[in-house]
């Protein structure tokens, strides 16, 4: 039942994307996503055919910590938007990198990092929920992760494409958004690259915590 659920919650959300009008959308089926991931992971938290934790537990904790944060990034940067005014369609987000700089920059690593392109971590973490379903004898559910995680990343390229779009007929707007608002949404971006970076200790202390759990 959870490698369905989790196959199905990963698939129509990644679909979905790909008619998505507004930025809100995209992050909020981004976020389903997500979920979809967290449930597959869910079949891999048993033993493999070597008798072996499969690793599915570990994928989990790993993957709650970088998709919390990357959605807090996506969302701090639809904040920083409707600050400066800017609108969350496409045509708003066309040409943000020149209107509004730090925007561009929130808004491509918080949805980078809900797509998990490289090399920020949920790459990793896609790997490791894979990984574990195979292992756990569920290589249809790492299938269907895989695909929609491409399809969703053809989704937020396309957003993110639009945002370094040239687009001379709209001005720039004067940043209104506190600054403590940036740093956090900032870091919470950053840490998509912190992560991958350091991902062995994190891991480790992942595996740490499953030993608990199992």
């Amino acid at each position: 039942m959870a490698g369905v659920l989790g196959a199905a919650a990963c698939l129509y959300p990644a679909l979905l994307s790909l008619a998505a009008g507004s930025v809100r959308r995209l992050i909020g089926l981004g976020a389903c996503l997500q979920g979809g991931l967290v449930l597959s992971a869910l079949v891999g938290s048993g033993r493999a055919s070597d008798l072996k934790p499969a690793g599915g537990v570990i994928a989990l904790l790993f993957g709650l910590v970088v998709f919390v944060l990357a959605i807090q990034a996506s969302f701090q940067a639809v904040t920083r938007l409707e600050e400066d005014g800017i609108g969350g369609d496409l045509a708003g987000v066309r040409g943000l990198a020149r209107r509004s700089p730090m925007a561009a920059v929130l808004l491509s690593l918080g949805l980078a990092g809900l797509a998990g392109l490289p090399p920020l971590a949920g790459f990793l973490v896609r790997i490791l929920v894979a990984s574990s379903a195979v292992a756990g004898g569920y290589a249809w559910v790492a299938v269907a992760g895989v695909a929609a995680s491409a399809i969703y990343a053809v989704a937020v390229l396309r957003w993110i494409g639009a945002a370094y779009v040239e687009d001379d007929e709209l001005p720039v707007v004067p940043h209104r958004t506190p600054r403590l608002a940036s740093v956090v949404g900032l870091a919470c971006a950053l840490f998509g690259v912190v992560a991958m970076l350091l991902a062995g200790p994190l891991l480790y202390a992942a595996d740490g915590a499953a030993s608990v759990l199992r």
